[in-house]
């Protein structure tokens, strides 16, 4: 499976709230094996953006830093280039998202999030 980096860092929300439902459990089972597999690279972007915060900002004195009106186009780009890389998952297929059951409830919004996930 590969996907752009910043699809899954959009989609992170949405695909731990759906970690969470009650689903069968084959897929169940599949939807945590992708969770396993995306969450190091969900990490290693909060590195990175991290670094360009503190790269492109100044820190206050509660210690927390904010880019500076000066840098906030270069942090953009920056940003833009972090979201554009694609990360690839061997071994990982989506799921079917008849396999979700027809309990589950989900926002338009969400599903479009979720759609690197769903087989096609």
């Amino acid at each position: 499976m590969k996907i752009k980096l910043g699809d899954l860092v959009k989609s992170k929300e949405v695909l731990l709230k759906l970690t969470e439902k009650d689903l069968p459990i084959e897929t169940s089972f599949k939807l945590s094996l992708i969770a396993e597999k995306v969450t190091p690279e969900l990490n290693a972007f909060e590195q990175q953006r991290i670094k360009l915060v503190k790269k492109h900002g100044v820190k206050d004195p509660k210690g927390n830093y904010t880019v500076l009106d000066e840098n906030i186009d270069s942090f953009g780009k920056d940003i833009i280039l972090l979201y554009e890389q694609d990360v690839e998952f061997e071994k990982v297929t989506g799921i079917n998202i008849e396999d979700l059951g027809n309990e589950i409830k989900m926002s338009a919004k969400d599903l479009i999030l979720l759609n690197w996930l769903f087989e096609k």
